[in-house]
């Protein structure tokens, strides 16, 4: 048996051959998606912290980072039905962005949950005593979270990170010499 090795190309090479595209052209589209990719790790503008304590980002800051760095082409879809366990409500649902660069859709998803409101001091699951109109805001909170879970997923911008105590910083790969 021999002991030649065998060469392959780079992932860039097989990319570039199968794109039909020159290597400057490439590198030309990797610096502007990692340029891009740079945008979505700044960190959030602005942070909150919760009446417990923890830090985290609003949905009305996640989404209109999306509709910045998106130009507004994303979607939120709740897959399947929220499903109540106890006296808390869960939702599943996939964020889809188009990604103003790479010129494809990239799908993430998320999962959120919140408590439903019932009276003050009132047994977990005594649906006599949930207040009527609980799940009027309760429901969409479910689903603000379980968003707000998968656009993390997208960059620090988001707030992914906000509740940890170390975070790694993004280092581009493709260094621009001046």
């Amino acid at each position: 048996m021999s002991e030649e090795l065998i060469k392959f190309p780079e992932a860039t090479q097989l990319v570039t051959n199968a794109l039909q595209v020159t290597s400057e052209q490439m590198t030309e589209f990797r610096e502007k998606c990692q340029n891009f990719t740079q945008l979505t790790e700044r960190k959030p503008k602005k942070v909150l912290t919760h009446a417990m304590g923890y830090k985290y980002v609003d949905i009305d800051e996640i989404e209109n980072r999306l509709n910045e760095l998106f130009f507004g082409v994303w979607s939120w879809k709740i897959d399947g039905d929220p499903v109540i366990v106890a006296n808390e409500i869960i939702v599943h649902g996939t964020l889809s962005v188009f990604h103003p660069v790479a010129m494809t859709w990239i799908h993430r998803s998320g999962i959120g949950a919140t408590q439903i409101r019932f009276e003050k001091d009132s047994p977990i699951g005594d649906i006599t005593k949930k207040i009527k109109t609980a799940l009027q805001m309760d429901a969409p909170k479910a689903s603000a979270e379980a968003l707000k879970n998968a656009a993390q997923s997208l960059g620090r911008v988001f707030g992914r990170g906000v509740r940890r105590k170390e975070t790694e910083n993004y280092n581009p790969l493709i260094k621009k010499v001046e």
